[in-house]
């Protein structure tokens, strides 16, 4: 993976739309505060910075309240928090080692329209073919970023989540095509 790379094709492209991203993001974390939509709206952040990362198409609003595939999200967003939840309480390392393998489970079930547990099982066998080290880089780098805004009374997070959430779309395009590449390469 070619960290530079990415970082730069993501600031790039991040600013090209700064102020939609971060209304975007603004819109549905408020939207998170009446617990029912979370899942509408983690699909249509990934639905939409998937789309900007992709093709360039702005996202939407009207994605973030889209129950399409809400009961799949659900379920995938209740098995997520029960893994890391024993993960991280099982002095942090296995969650951290869970925190990678399921990096991209979200991505999966938006994208390629799987259920939670085939979602999951793409994501560690996408974490496998390119690598650990890698995408825990990945993990920490938005860890890092998003700690950072963090530290500016939370506020930060308004331009640094929306960042992160396009860097992580990013990575799964790039990674995933290499996944491609290489299935069809050994056909």
């Amino acid at each position: 993976m070619k960290f530079e790379e990415l970082l730069r094709k993501t600031w790039d492209k991040y600013l090209q739309a700064i102020v939609k991203l971060v209304i975007f993001t603004l819109i549905g974390s408020l939207l998170c505060i009446v617990i029912i939509p979370i899942p509408a709206v983690v699909r249509g952040f990934t639905r939409g910075f998937l789309d900007y990362a992709r093709e360039g198409k702005e996202p939407e609003y009207d994605l973030l309240w889209n129950f399409g595939g809400y009961l799949n999200m659900l379920i995938l967003l209740i098995l997520l928090a029960i893994i890391m939840s024993i993960g991280y309480m099982l002095l942090i390392i296995p969650g951290i080692i869970a925190s990678v393998f399921l990096l991209y489970t979200v991505y999966y079930l938006v994208d390629k329209d799987m259920g939670a547990l085939d979602s999951m099982k793409a994501s560690v066998d996408l974490v496998k073919r390119t690598g650990f080290v890698n995408n825990f880089i990945i993990l920490l780098i938005i860890a890092v970023i998003n700690g950072i805004g963090m530290a500016a009374a939370g506020l930060g997070s308004l331009l640094t989540t929306p960042f992160t959430l396009l860097l992580l779309a990013y990575a799964y395009n790039d990674l995933s095509k290499e996944e491609n590449m290489t299935v069809n390469s050994q056909a």
